[in-house]
């Protein structure tokens, strides 16, 4: 019994654990200064983008076709530049046809707040709120890994809005996400932050293109598949079977024909 007793004990210290701390296992965030990340901007080609407070909420790309936007909710760790979303610039003109704006979630980089499913959730349907006011006839949307996420929570949120959305290295949820790499945890049961990117989905119709990495590690491409499978709008699978979970390169080869197909099938 004393046995069993200290391995019950055990469980529920870490259980515990995970409760308190699941915001340092699901986040991670690089601070940087604003002054720094004004001199990687520049050298980038972006510029400090702003809501109608003049509050920086992100980036946005210089000299661009400004009548459609790409608005980019990046993935886990670092911040918003430096994540290697520049070849979706340097791509055929026929292929070059939005303004790239970078959202950056409160706590990473120099943007204030707590990082959270919900405050990043917010801040995209803020910087969707944003660009609807400004001059973009469509709006389009790209998530990475954990901002696949952030972008069908968006989505369902401001569903006319959003004329397309990619979705690079995607999950069916966090919850499911979180305990491939925890398995002995009962994460639906401890788990404060919910990205459920499935049910999300439900309330948009537009076109979504998938892209899987064949051989990621971190957010294994059943996750992705299974999320495409359920979706039952216009939908289109684009697979890079050697490519692992931060290989951008192989994953965004057929950039031009990806914007091609959103373009074809966008909401008006």
């Amino acid at each position: 019994m004393t046995i069993f007793t200290l391995l019950a004990l055990g469980y529920a210290a870490l259980c515990v654990y995970f409760w308190v701390n699941q915001e340092r296992l699901l986040f991670f965030p690089k601070i940087a200064s604003q002054a720094d990340l004004d001199l990687l901007a520049a050298t980038e080609g972006y510029e400090l983008w702003t809501n109608p407070c003049g509050e920086r909420i992100g980036w946005k790309s210089r000299g661009d076709d400004p009548s459609d936007a790409l608005l980019i909710c990046h993935g886990n760790g670092g911040y918003a530049l430096g994540e290697g979303y520049a070849p979706l610039r340097n791509r055929p003109a026929s292929a070059a046809r939005f303004q790239t704006f970078l959202l950056e979630y409160p706590g990473y980089g120099a943007r204030p707040g707590p990082p959270s499913a919900k405050s990043m959730t917010a801040a995209a349907i803020e910087a969707i709120d944003t660009l609807t006011a400004g001059l973009h006839s469509r709006i389009f949307l790209l998530g990475q890994s954990l901002g696949t996420g952030v972008a069908c929570a968006a989505a369902a949120a401001r569903p006319a809005q959003i004329a397309g959305i990619i979705l690079v290295t995607p999950y069916d949820s966090l919850a499911a996400g979180a305990q491939f790499h925890h398995p002995w945890l009962p994460v639906a049961l401890l788990l404060r932050h919910h990205l459920d990117s499935d049910k999300n989905l439900i309330r948009y119709h537009g076109p979504v293109a998938f892209l899987i990495a064949g051989r990621d590690g971190t957010i294994p491409p059943q996750f992705g598949r299974r999320l495409y499978d359920g979706y039952s709008g216009t939908k289109r699978l684009w697979l890079a079977s050697e490519a692992g979970h931060n290989d951008l390169g192989q994953l965004l080869a057929a950039w031009p024909q990806i914007v091609t197909w959103l373009h074809e099938r966008r909401q008006p």
